[in-house]
Order: structure tokens, then C-alpha cells, then sequence
């Protein structure tokens, strides 16, 4: 887990420092640990090269809680636990949202307050908080 702390800095700054460091710190075990993530792909995650590289490549997607939960309602098929504003995602939400909608790593941010942390900073909005996740399909 990630949780960048900063003075003056705002959400936007928060997924920025996030994604670079998530970036660098992948980037590097690639290039430094390379044989020894080959040997747990062999015989442990197959696809887990393919997923770390998947993470060095793009912009991972930047997408607001509530766009999230719009994509997540207009899903034909069902989900084991129920969508809707103020819920927090679960696992099938995510998985669904990085692995097979985005196909890349995805950035939640500003979630509902009341599903947050108390110290995190609430919006202008008064419904979210300042609070972001990052998922990666695979990780």
C-alpha cells in the first residue's frame, strides 16, 4: 500500500506522486530482480512479467469514484455485491474496472467521505473525500 503524505500538495499532486513512484519502484524490480521474477512466473503467476511491464507502459486511467460507479451500473451482468453511490467497491468492482474495462492500471479518487477515513480532507462538494486507490490488473 501507497499512502504519499505531502505539504501542500492536493489529491491531484497525491496520484501524481503515486503513480510515479508505483512506476519506479515496478520499473526497477524488473530490471534489477528480473530473474528471479521469471522464476516465480514460471512456477507460480505465468502472467505476472506480462502484468508488471503493463505497468511501466501506460497512463494509468484517472477516474473519479462516481464515473466509476456510472460504468460500474451499466455492467449487463451481475454483480455479487450491489453498486451503488456511497458503497464502497469491492474486489469483483475493481477487477472488473482495471482487468477488463481498462485493461491497465486505474486510479479511484474522491470517494464518498462517509466511506473514508475521518482525516481525509473533504471536497468542496461535502458528498467526497480527497482519498484515492490505485489497482493494477493482475496485482
Amino acid at each position: 500500500m501507497i499512502e504519499p503524505e505531502m505539504v501542500f500538495g492536493d489529491i491531484y499532486d497525491d496520484i501524481d506522486l503515486g503513480e510515479q513512484t508505483i512506476k519506479y519502484l515496478t520499473d526497477y524490480a524488473l530490471k534489477e530482480s528480473k530473474e528471479d521474477l521469471e522464476l516465480f512466473a514460471t512456477f507460480v503467476d505465468k502472467e505476472l512479467l506480462r502484468n508488471l511491464e503493463n505497468i511501466c507502459l501506460p497512463d494509468f486511467e484517472r477516474l473519479p469514484y462516481e464515473d466509476a460507479i456510472k460504468i460500474l451500473t451499466k455492467f449487463k451482468e451481475k454483480f455479487e455485491y450491489e453498486v451503488s453511490f456511497g458503497k464502497d467497491l469491492q474486489a469483483e468492482h475493481e477487477n472488473y474496472l482495471a482487468a477488463q474495462y481498462f485493461k491497465k492500471p486505474v486510479i479511484f479518487y474522491n470517494y464518498p467521505k462517509s466511506i473514508k477515513p475521518f482525516y481525509m480532507r473533504v471536497n468542496d462538494d461535502n458528498k467526497t473525500g480527497a482519498a484515492m486507490d490505485i489497482l493494477a490488473p493482475g496485482i
